[in-house]
């Protein structure tokens, strides 16, 4: 995925603000950035603009506007026109764009300005949830829009083009759990956390079965939690019955009734559920319906049977412990450092890697992969190619 100029701005100003050094340097080269060309005035922008053979004016740019979803895109596209600036008033385009496409058409959103949103949002669910929401809900309608206006189908093809400083598929369970969050003291929230949870997943129809499964899990608790249980029962049960090995949906069930805020926990109905789940034959993360009955029965005072399920944790942990077999591929490139040759090798360890605790195994099982045995040194003349792959001679080479 790429990142777009406004990550890599964003990049550039967070750590020209820390460090005193960094921010001379890029003084002295005299690099352009976003904060600087927003202090500007309109007239001084345009003049720069000028100078480099573009015009815009509000019509104009509104009209350009309509076939880019960001400034960035904007000056390419006007780049093969034809308006090549100089290497040094590159920045100049799509800097001077931006900032008169945020100042001049505030209410047809871009890339930038989407990421600039999404941003203020993280800055602010440090003081304030509920404002972080209402910006992260008026982000997310700008992303509406973008899809709606460009075409956008897919998650992946929006985090594609968009290369923002988030990823629109992370940055949105955040705004989900900050919903959430925020709910707590203002109901409406949760309203509209369930019309984003019902909105993603069709707009997204690529979206990951892990996300799907959070988003599904979110709208039957927020549901539970406005009083509708029988709703958010039936949505775990039609969701369990098409697929009865999800542990984190009979974990987010039992939960509602373990966790419930608004009435009386129900912790015979948490443990019953949790129990139906294991009695799934090859259910998902069982390790972690069995964590939640440890916690059940330590809060309950019931520590014999604690103690039992702990046990079968650690009985699941030590079987799904993976030995270190590493698939060492045999094609061993050689090559020429200084007056040094160098055998690369590569290790894979399949897709579950290996556990922090086993890397000091890790040399053992490459010495006894290793698929270098005796090596035959052949005799090379001195004006031979040299064996090393260099081109050149043996004694102008390696032979020297």
């Amino acid at each position: 995925m790429h990142i777009s100029y406004i990550a890599i701005n964003r990049i550039v100003e967070e750590k020209a603000a820390s460090d005193k050094k960094y921010r001379r340097r890029l003084e002295r080269v005299g690099r352009l950035l976003m904060s600087a060309v927003r202090k500007l005035p309109d007239e001084e922008i345009l003049a720069k603009l000028k100078s480099i053979g573009i015009e815009p004016d509000k019509a104009t740019l509104a009209e350009w506007s309509q076939g880019a979803a960001s400034a960035q895109e904007l000056s390419k596209q006007l780049r093969a026109k034809g308006h090549v600036p100089p290497e040094k008033m590159a920045d100049w385009m799509w800097l001077g764009l931006a900032v008169l496409w945020e100042r001049w058409l505030p209410q047809q959103p871009n890339f930038e300005m989407l990421d600039d949103k999404m941003q203020a949002g993280y800055d602010l669910v440090k003081k304030d949830d509920a404002k972080a929401c209402e910006t992260w809900l008026d982000t997310w309608q700008d992303i509406l829009t973008l899809m709606d206006k460009h075409q956008i189908n897919s998650i992946d093809e929006f985090d594609e083009r968009f290369g923002g400083s988030q990823s629109v598929s992370n940055w949105i369970q955040d705004l989900a759990m900050h919903l959430s969050n925020a709910g707590a003291k203002e109901p409406s929230f949760l309203h509209r956390l369930i019309a984003l949870c019902e909105e993603a997943p069709r707009r997204w129809p690529d979206m990951s079965d892990l996300t799907r499964e959070n988003f599904r899990r979110d709208l039957a608790e927020t549901h539970f939690r406005l009083g509708d249980t029988a709703k958010a029962n039936a949505m775990f049960q039609g969701w369990l019955k098409e697929d009865p090995q999800w542990g984190w949906g009979w974990i987010g069930w039992s939960d509602c009734y373990r966790w419930e805020r608004n009435g009386p926990r129900n912790l015979d109905e948490a443990e019953r559920i949790l129990k139906e789940g294991l009695d799934v034959g090859g259910v998902r993360d069982r390790e972690d319906i069995l964590g939640r009955l440890v916690m059940l029965y330590e809060e309950t005072g019931r520590d014999e049977e604690a103690a039992d399920a702990q046990a079968q944790i650690d009985a699941l942990n030590a079987s799904h412990e993976p030995e270190i077999e590493p698939d060492i591929e045999h094609d061993v490139e050689l090559r020429r450092v200084e007056n040094t040759l160098q055998i690369r090798r590569k290790v894979t360890f399949g897709g579950d890697g290996i556990p922090l605790g086993r890397l000091n195994d890790l040399t053992d099982a490459m010495r006894k992969g290793s698929p270098i045995g005796p090596m035959k040194v052949p005799i090379v003349g001195r004006n031979d190619p040299c064996p090393c792959g260099s081109g050149k001679k043996f004694k102008k080479c390696c032979g020297r």
